[in-house]
């Protein structure tokens, strides 16, 4: 079974994240011990080292910017995060998408998923 675990920050991954990214990462090992596939769409991240690892896609996102910024440029990321999010869900095509802890990936993949 494929399985896509939708997380706004990754441990290991991203420089911050708390309890329930954790639970994310638990869940993944287990998932993984089971002989599931599971493959994680989560924020972007600057780091260049970090981009390329394998069953992590990074989605489009306003989660660092003012307030400003946010409310100008939404409609934006709305349609380019679902875009992205979209075409992921198409290549990989998972049986069950489950989010956790998805304060700025919620919308976009959810259009994407319909």
């Amino acid at each position: 079974m494929k399985i896509c675990l939708v997380s706004d920050n990754l441990v290991g991954y991203h420089k911050y994240w708390s309890g329930a990214e954790m639970v994310c990462k638990i869940l993944a090992e287990l998932l993984e011990k089971e002989n599931q596939e599971v493959f994680f769409l989560t924020t972007r991240v600057d780091d260049k080292n970090k981009k390329g690892l394998k069953g992590i896609y990074q989605v489009p996102s306003i989660a660092k910017t003012s307030r400003l910024f946010k409310k100008l440029m939404f409609p934006f990321y709305l349609f380019w995060g679902s875009l992205v999010s979209f075409f992921f869900l198409l290549k990989t095509k998972p049986d069950v998408i489950n989010f956790l802890h998805s304060n700025y990936l919620f919308i976009p993949i959810m259009l994407a998923s319909r």
